[in-house]
């Protein structure tokens, strides 16, 4: 039948498998979230905005949109 210490064995089991879990979930959503550090984007030589673009995306830029 039941006894205490089976009990108490089968609560810290679940209560480790629930933090691992957790870490486990942690991880995987700290991998998905990119580094600003490595974008690729580049500064207008004109008006100075910073755009991912391959040409100015500013309306207001003088240089050649």
């Amino acid at each position: 039948m039941f006894s205490i210490g089976k009990i108490f064995t089968l609560i810290i089991i679940l209560l480790v498998i629930t933090f691992i879990f957790k870490i486990l979930s942690k991880k995987r959503k700290s991998s998905k979230v990119k580094d600003p550090k490595n974008l690729d984007v580049s500064k207008c030589p004109s008006c100075g905005v910073w755009t991912s673009e391959k040409i100015c995306t500013n309306n207001n830029c003088p240089f050649d949109n």
